[in-house]
């Protein structure tokens, strides 16, 4: 995963590229629309431009809309981040 998580629990890992976060942004793009699936659209829109520069703040964020309780981050994994960035980009 992206991010390193205080519990060193992660579940539900899905890989960061295109496809993913298109679809991810369809979903979010279906549901009403409040001030909460705004900042998560605002959250993707970044990904899909791969910027992750703020993914620790991110992670925690959609975390928290899902009320996890397990997989807290704490961390940046740049060397995951950095293939991330470059299915995005490709």
């Amino acid at each position: 995963g992206l991010i390193y998580a205080e519990d060193d629990k992660v579940w539900g890992v899905k890989e960061m590229n295109k496809s993913n976060i298109t679809e991810v942004l369809k979903m979010a793009q279906s549901v009403p629309q409040t001030d909460e699936t705004g900042k998560l659209i605002e959250i993707i829109n970044r990904w899909q431009n791969g910027d992750f520069t703020h993914i620790v703040f991110d992670h925690n964020r959609v975390w928290s809309l899902l009320d996890g309780n397990t997989g807290k981050a704490k961390d940046i994994n740049v060397e995951a981040v950095a293939k991330a960035v470059d299915r995005v980009s490709e």
